[in-house]
């Protein structure tokens, strides 16, 4: 899987405080240790409030998180894959309409 991430900056005012809870950020895990996934880290922290698009250009799994610019904001994801392994090491895709 190979993972394209862009940032886009939306210029709002940072309303709320960190969560003291997550000091040093986030790892958001999106797959519940199902099937194969790939991770990336992600600028931490972020520019400022905005959001982070993550998409794999080979299977077409993609996700969004929003971001603070502060300590609570995400440092990585993890993006589960549409395309799982078959025996004979080749790959079908699941989840895509007929």
């Amino acid at each position: 899987m190979t993972l394209e991430v862009l940032w886009f900056d939306r210029t709002l005012a940072r309303s709320d405080a960190p969560d003291p809870e997550y000091p040093e950020g986030v790892d958001l895990d999106l797959c519940r240790d199902i099937g194969p996934a790939c991770w990336t880290a992600l600028r931490y922290p972020a520019r400022g409030p905005g959001y982070y698009h993550i998409a794999c250009t080979r299977c077409g799994s993609a996700t969004g998180c929003m971001t603070k610019g502060q300590t609570d904001d995400p440092r990585s994801i993890r993006l589960p894959c549409r395309v799982s392994a078959v025996s004979g090491g080749s790959f079908k895709m699941e989840n895509q309409a007929a």
